[in-house]
């Protein structure tokens, strides 16, 4: 069985990948979260993602000030060290919808969905906290999905990310 690797992201997907697990850093987080890659997915400006949430009005600083009035960057979690439990289980849920929904890659917009896919995810509720309806986003995506073509997979079954991709995440080697 062939897995679903990080060559499997788009470009934009890893850069949002690489910048979440900066500003992580940046906030002395000592985890990467679902508001982390949500953050970085907002930070490179560009992406299927980037063009929903602009749709919105959110943008990398609304998200920011954000976390810092909740206080998500020195939370009760910030014992976890490396990929939070919700970020593994967002990554995993977007490589299912991708995969589900015929796609060769992984694109922002699975990244969007996959941090969106639950209301206990940091990432929902910052959204939910600049009062914007995460459900909506969520409907958008599903019907960009139902209108887009299929891409099939060519070879193999990739359904699960293994802790050498997640480690590869981890320790910024995208």
């Amino acid at each position: 069985m062939e897995l679903f690797g990080f060559n499997r992201f788009s470009g934009n997907a890893k850069r949002a990948l690489s910048s979440a697990q900066a500003i992580a850093e940046d906030m002395k987080a000592g985890y990467i979260g679902t508001e982390h890659l949500l953050l970085g997915v907002l930070s490179g400006k560009i992406g299927v993602a980037h063009e929903i949430l602009s749709g919105y009005g959110i943008d990398f600083e609304r998200i920011e000030m954000a976390m810092h009035l909740l206080l998500y960057a020195n939370s009760a979690h910030s014992n976890i060290e490396g990929v939070s439990k919700d970020l593994r289980e967002a990554l995993e849920r977007a490589i299912i919808i991708a995969k589900n929904n015929g796609y060769f890659y992984v694109g922002t917009e699975h990244l969007l969905m996959g941090i969106l896919s639950h209301k206990d995810f940091k990432a929902y509720h910052l959204i939910q906290n600049i009062d914007i309806d995460p459900e909506k986003i969520i409907k958008q995506i599903s019907s960009l999905f139902q209108n887009n073509a299929a891409h099939s997979f060519p070879e193999g079954d990739p359904d699960f990310i293994d802790e050498r991709m997640m480690g590869s995440f981890q320790h910024g080697q995208l």
